[in-house]
């Protein structure tokens, strides 16, 4: 009966380490079908790094050929033909030049030029236009021009710690004050508006 017993002990041993050495052999295939896909996705976004840095350097080259365009634009025009030609600086074709004109526009349409910028185009012309006048918001939220042109202003002090304050000094509080001379000028020019 021992004998018997024990045989079948063994067997049942040596199934259970059979099915162990096989779960470890298909955890290695797994492991290294992973890892093999792995790699085909890294190498798959290197490819993918590789072509965005291409489009990158193509694009800085359109930027930088856009700007040595813009750059010989602003720098003037060519007057004269064949060896003759000579460039001829923008700021100077009023005074110095007066009969050589403009290079037509590139669109093929002449934009209308006010007399003061007549002979002039790219760069310069853009510097001699005004800037905006714009209004200062925080000025704008604390002051008020009267009609007889004098600045108007809100009293200070009647926002917090009112307990401690008198009703008569609150009231006086409330109302608006005046911006004393010597300031008028300052805030009107944050103002252009009024």
């Amino acid at each position: 009966g021992d004998g018997v017993s024990e045989g079948r002990v063994r067997e049942a041993q040596g199934a259970g380490a059979r099915r162990k050495a096989q779960g470890a052999r298909r955890k290695a295939q797994g492991a290294r079908r992973k890892a093999r896909a792995q790699g085909a996705r890294r190498k798959a976004q290197g490819a993918g790094r590789g072509a965005q840095g291409a489009r990158r350097k193509a694009q800085g080259a359109g930027r930088k050929a856009q700007g040595a365009r813009r750059t010989a634009q602003s720098h003037g025009a060519v007057a004269g033909a064949g060896a003759c030609a000579r460039r001829i600086v923008p700021a100077l074709t009023i005074h110095a030049f007066p009969h050589i004109k403009p290079p037509p526009h590139p669109s093929g349409v002449q934009r209308p030029r006010s007399p003061a910028m007549a002979g002039l185009h790219g760069a310069t012309a853009r510097k001699l236009t005004m800037p905006k006048m714009k209004t200062r918001k925080a000025a704008k939220k604390r002051f008020r021009i009267s009609g007889s042109g004098r600045v108007k202003r809100p009293k200070g002090g009647g926002n917090h710690g009112m307990q401690e304050k008198s009703r008569k000094r609150l009231r006086r509080l409330r109302k608006n004050d005046m911006v004393d001379k010597t300031m008028q000028k300052h805030v009107k020019r944050m103002l252009p508006y009024g």
